[in-house]
């Protein structure tokens, strides 16, 4: 059993933390969040804010089509490298992050590096979209938040 007192200081330590229990439950699923950014990217084109991300050139389109590729949007995806080297990272109360360890790379494609005159395809293109971060609370935060709620103690001495 628990006083009223030490209930409510666990209480209000798990508010003032409830930033690491997201953080660390996004970390955790890590591979969960990059696969659903990967994969929009990959199949519709478009990004955090689902906007298309652009079209190849068609000197781009030709080469595609004579190695069989996808050619119908841009998916970010030629070499695989960029999609391989995203991480998810907890910083604390500024949140979840989706990030690149080719920072190089990442900085090129959000700032400029894409078809025609090397457009920008803006910093939208690391992050997921209303509805991916819906469903990641939905499936994968909210059950880790319950965790850590269900570990307080459950009666209270009055």
């Amino acid at each position: 059993m628990s006083s009223l007192n030490q209930y409510i200081a666990e209480l209000n330590f798990f508010a003032d933390n409830l930033h690491n229990v997201v953080g660390d439950a996004g970390v955790k699923n890590a591979d969960y969040i990059v696969n659903k950014q990967n994969t929009r990217l990959e199949n519709k084109g478009t990004d955090a804010k689902e906007s298309p991300i652009g079209s190849y050139s068609s000197v781009t389109v030709s080469f595609k089509k004579s190695k069989g590729d996808r050619y119908d949007h841009v998916t970010l995806k030629d070499e695989g490298n960029w999609y391989n080297s995203m991480f998810v990272e907890n910083r604390g109360t500024q949140g979840l992050i989706i990030d690149s360890s080719d920072t190089s790379l990442t900085g090129k494609l959000m700032n400029g590096g894409g078809e025609r005159e090397n457009p920008a395809y803006g910093k939208d293109i690391i992050g997921l979209t209303e509805p991916e971060t819906n469903d990641l609370v939905i499936e994968k935060i909210d059950p880790e938040i319950q965790k850590t709620i269900n570990k307080l103690p459950q009666t209270i001495d009055i």
